[in-house]
């Protein structure tokens, strides 16, 4: 019911707020009203003043001024031609209207001016000696009447003093001659508002730029700062100049000083606007009424400041203060009826609800029910339980809708002992299984009690509890027990300061103790006393800050016996953080690590010799390389093999060889120095790693030393055995950096091969350099095949041209390789490094399928361009060299025949000159032609060139480049002309670089040739370009 309160609360401050506001509302509202009779007070005494004076200028104007003798006058003034006759009509002009000037000073029209036709002074009756000066530019009021030809009047700043002007045109005939004007000072307008409104005291007040646009600077000292607004200024304080208005009251000082700085007026009189202000003077209240003067243009000028006494505003505010205590008094009165109304009925609700909410926080169910054993009330959590969170269900038997005591169903109402002894008015406390409204079972426990109203049986009210959790907890009670006792491995459980508490079966079976002789004992009574003072405190600092230790600990049996257990420990805490116990769970791993022991030394040792294997072998030899590094010493790898050691086993059997391993390992391990090591490798062979040695030499002797021992004779039961041994020795540091201790080994290996190769019974060193060259090559080759790969080759072509015909017969393919870090190269820079490899053949088929590609691409443009290709000897002997060159064939149908061609060396042709005859001849069978290249430079040429069926021989590039100058080269040249007509074979020369070689190579009979003389190696698409240049 709290909410009913606060709402009762709120509805009373709305409905005290909404009364104060209309109360205030009502009140501004007459304090508006009030104020805008003080401004139309002011504004009507004002506008009555004005215009009083506007009628006597009239007057004035209409009696004395426009006359036909003073028009004339004007009109002769407009009209002299000279400043002379000017002047004289000004004298005339003067004394006509002295008399009626005269009359203006003695009331309160002050001023009597005439204005010419142009807007210039033509005669001040108060100061006529000054005239001519241009009023149009700085008399707003004037040039208004001067352009709308009608009377006009308005207040003005003037010279000296401010005031009202009444401007009137003088027409004649219709004709404008100018304008007359009367001026009153404030002052006057001020005295007669005072006559028109006695209860009002007024000031005058002016715009300081509006005043210091107009007075000359001598005259700015009769001006004050009015406090209202620093833009203000009071006109004449000192009463030193005739006409000036009398000075302010006491009355008007004072409230001008109390509305000093205020945000109203300083805001009112910015934007120009009229403001009524309270201001309470020694406790009597004042309206401060402020009323905008305007010039001809509308800006403010000036502003009227009436001030007057006024009862009524604290007459207002007393009327409001009334009516809202009022308002308040009986808004009170009736917020303290309702809320004692509230207050009876809330403690009411009280009591319902803490009877409520007994019910609704119990832990346990309840539900009531009437003597028939129908529920009339359950609680939530009752619900909850029972699955009834959606609704209660009331009105329905509780034995037959949740009961089930056997948990196989119903049983009869008169059987169930709820039911029964609730009937007969007794107590029921005891344990049974409810039903869930989805049908699950759960055990609750249960209380009973009958319920009397006015001293007879009503029903009863029952308390259910829900006892799953205590039941499984009851199980894992017994389940724990059970582990507990039958583990395998040793549990001990200790209190908050490590004393026994309890021990299972098997720590007693693994320690020897009896849960008796250590129950309350320290655990250290099981210590080994091999582990020291700092081993503990870790392990207790770990319990400490981890609350859990895991690791490997010596302790001892009760018969003293050592033993390793694995043990972990945690720490028990309570919910709050207490620490309980610690429990301790380990097991005995005492042969497990004698296990792993053993297998430990295996992994790292030879059974046989316990020397240390491999493995440990390349661990030392990795360390003796980076002190090696360190220090600037040597180190020395020795592998080594026993010479013919099967025939001993053979002969005598594996025992007796085993033992004379044992003894030769013995001999091996004496010449061991110290950061030496001796280990075998399995069978016959061992290694030495010797360290901090001088160099070569000294490697040397020490493997001559291990020769020597191995070499003298073993002997045991009446058995004499001899063997030798050769020895690989490999060194460290070597010139390449990269070799790692599994290379050394495999070095020493290769060493020890090549020492049985040359007679056993010796040592050789391994050659490094011939290694590392060996090495070179192959990351040279891998980097070919990458290049391959990578589509780094390039085909450039060379053309073969008849130079009878300057016929185009054809072009040479020519590999490069565009490297990527080292540009274009040229075929000696990769080629032989590939000679006799793999990687020679590959490449051939590539540049082979590349060059058929390029004919194809050429025929398809209308280019026939046979190429030729260079053939290795590799690739030439391969025996499907022919069908390789039928499927390349086969790719390209459209070629013609002759549309590729073979070049091979005569090298190539004579290693195996039956195979590659039969090669010649099946490609020929394909179209495919071959020719001889570099012919002339084999030992043998003209002897096999009938033997080799090739249509066509390359002369050699050196013959040609000399035979202008050689006649050795000229004669062989002939030769080979002469030879290649007798045995009908086609001729081209390589290497023609200049004319006189064309045309010698012409008289000799050779007209087809390839050389720089006709063109360089170009790429395939310069060589269409150039072909078509050349043709």
């Amino acid at each position: 019911m709290r909410i009913n309160r606060r709402l009762l609360w709120l509805a009373a401050l709305t409905a005290w707020g909404l009364v104060l506001a209309f109360l205030h509302g009502n009140w501004q509202d007459k304090v508006a009203m009030h104020h805008e009779r003080h401004e139309v007070a002011l504004n009507t005494a004002y506008q009555a003043a004005v215009n009083s004076f506007e009628l006597a200028a009239q007057a004035y104007f209409d009696e004395a001024v426009s006359r036909p003798g003073v028009l004339s006058l004007v009109r002769a003034a407009r009209e002299a031609e000279s400043d002379e006759e000017r002047a004289l009509i000004r004298g005339r002009l003067y004394r006509a209207l002295w008399p009626t000037y005269d009359r203006l000073r003695e009331g309160e029209l002050r001023q009597l001016h005439f204005h010419s036709a142009e807007g210039e002074s033509f005669l001040r009756f108060f100061s006529p000696e000054y005239y001519g000066d241009d009023l149009l530019a700085s008399r707003p009021l004037v040039s208004a009447v001067h352009e709308s030809r009608q009377a006009a009047a308005a207040f003005e700043t003037g010279r000296s003093l401010s005031g009202f002007r009444y401007v009137f045109p003088l027409h004649d005939n219709g004709e404008f001659l100018g304008s007359v004007e009367f001026s009153i000072p404030f002052r006057y307008v001020r005295e007669l508002m005072g006559r028109l409104d006695e209860s009002q005291q007024f000031q005058l007040i002016l715009r300081r730029d509006a005043v210091e646009g107009k007075v000359p600077a001598g005259f700015l000292s009769l001006y004050e700062t009015s406090c209202l607004h620093p833009d203000y200024v009071i006109e004449d304080t000192g009463l030193r100049l005739p006409d000036s208005p009398p000075p302010p009251t006491e009355e008007v000082r004072a409230i001008s000083d109390a509305l000093s700085g205020s945000e109203a007026v300083l805001a009112a009189m910015d934007a120009g606007e009229r403001k009524v202000l309270p201001v309470d003077l020694e406790g009597e209240t004042w309206a401060a009424n402020l009323l905008p003067i305007r010039d001809p243009s509308g800006a403010v000028v000036a502003y009227v400041l009436g001030y007057s006494p006024d009862p009524f505003a604290r007459v207002f505010q007393r009327d409001f203060l009334t009516a809202a205590g009022a308002a308040t008094l009986l808004l009170a009165a009736l917020l303290a009826l309702m809320l004692r109304l509230l207050r009876s009925r809330e403690r009411l609700r009280a009591e319902r609800a803490y009877q409520q909410a007994i019910t609704d926080t119990m832990a346990e169910g309840l539900y009531a029910q009437d003597r028939q054993g129908r529920l009339s009330f359950i609680n939530p959590v009752g619900r909850q339980l029972l699955g009834y969170t959606d609704q209660p269900p009331l009105g329905q038997v509780a034995h037959d809708l949740f009961h089930r005591h056997a948990g196989n169903g119903q049983v009869p109402a008169s059987c169930c002992p709820i039911q029964q002894r609730v009937e007969k008015g007794r107590h029921y406390e005891g344990e049974a299984l409810f039903a869930r409204r989805d049908g699950s079972l759960f055990p609750v426990e249960v209380a009973s009690r009958p319920l009397y109203q006015e001293g007879r049986l009503a029903g009863s009210v029952t308390v259910f509890r829900d006892i799953t959790e205590r039941k499984r907890a009851e199980e894992r009670l017994q389940l724990a027990a059970s582990v507990f006792t039958s583990a395998n491995e040793g549990i001990i459980i200790t209190d908050a300061q490590a004393r026994i508490l309890m021990v299972n079966e098997a720590f007693t079976r693994l320690t020897g103790y009896r849960q008796e002789e250590v129950e309350g004992r320290d655990p250290g009574v099981l210590s080994s006393g091999r582990h020291d003072r700092a081993f503990y405190q870790k392990l207790w600092q770990a319990l400490e800050e981890d609350g859990y230790w895991h690791g490997e600990i010596w302790n001892r049996r009760k018969n003293g016996e050592l033993y390793l257990q694995l043990i972990t420990i945690s720490a028990v805490w309570d919910q709050d953080g207490r620490l309980l116990h610690y429990v301790g769970l380990f097991s005995d791993i005492t042969e497990m690590k004698e296990h792993q022991q053993k297998l430990e030394f295996l992994a790292h040792y030879d059974p046989l010799t316990e020397l240390p294997n491999r493995v440990l072998l390349l661990d030392r030899l990795r360390q003796a390389m980076k002190l090696a590094r360190r220090e600037g010493r040597r180190v020395c790898v020795a592998y080594v093999d026993l010479d013919d050691f099967k025939v001993i086993n053979d002969r005598h059997g594996h025992p007796v060889g085993d033992r004379m391993l044992l003894q030769l390992a013995r001999r091996l391990a004496d010449l061991r120095r110290e950061g030496d090591t001796v280990a075998r490798l399995g069978g016959d062979e061992f290694a030495l790693v010797f360290l901090n040695l001088e160099g070569e030499s000294e490697c040397r002797g020490m493997a001559g030393e291990v020769l020597r021992a191995l070499a003298r004779p073993v002997e045991f039961d009446d058995l004499r055995l001899v063997t030798t041994a050769s020895i690989g020795i490999t060194l460290y540091p070597q010139g390449d950096d990269g070799v790692d201790a599994d290379q050394l080994l495999r070095q020493a290996d290769q060493a020890m091969y090549q020492a049985k190769l040359e007679g056993k019974n010796r040592q050789h060193v391994f050659d490094a350099a011939g290694d590392r060259q060996l090495r070179d090559q192959h990351e040279t080759l891998e980097r070919l095949a990458q290049a391959l790969e990578r589509d780094e080759f390039v085909l450039f072509y060379q053309p073969k041209v008849n130079l009878r015909t300057r016929e185009v017969v054809g072009a040479e393919a020519l590999i490069r390789w565009q490297h990527p870090e080292r540009g274009l190269l040229a075929p000696g820079a990769f080629l032989d490094d590939m000679l006799n490899q793999p990687m020679e053949a590959e490449l051939s088929r590539w540049v082979m399928a590349e060059a058929a590609a390029q004919v194809a691409a050429w025929q398809a443009q209308g280019w026939r361009v046979p190429v030729s290709v260079n053939v290795p000897a590799l690739h030439l002997q391969q025996a499907d060299f022919v069908e390789q060159v039928g499927e390349l064939l086969a790719r390209h149908p459209e070629l013609p025949r002759n549309s590729l061609e073979v070049e091979i060396l005569e090298s190539s042709a004579l290693d195996n000159l039956g195979h590659v005859s039969e090669v010649i001849e099946g490609c020929a069978a394909l179209g495919v032609d071959f020719s001889l290249d570099d012919f002339g430079t084999g030992y043998s040429s003209l002897s096999y060139l009938k033997r080799i069926p090739v249509r066509t021989v390359k002369i050699d590039r050196a013959f040609v480049r000399d035979m202008l100058d050689d006649e050795d080269d000229l004669a062989l040249l002939e030769g080979i002309v002469g030879l290649a007509q007798v045995f009908q074979r086609q001729l081209i020369a390589e290497g023609m670089e200049t004319e006189a070689q064309g045309e010698r190579l012409q008289q000799l009979g050779c007209e087809v040739v390839q050389g720089y003389g006709i063109a360089r190696p170009m790429p395939a698409a310069d060589f269409a370009d150039w072909l078509a240049s050349w043709r």
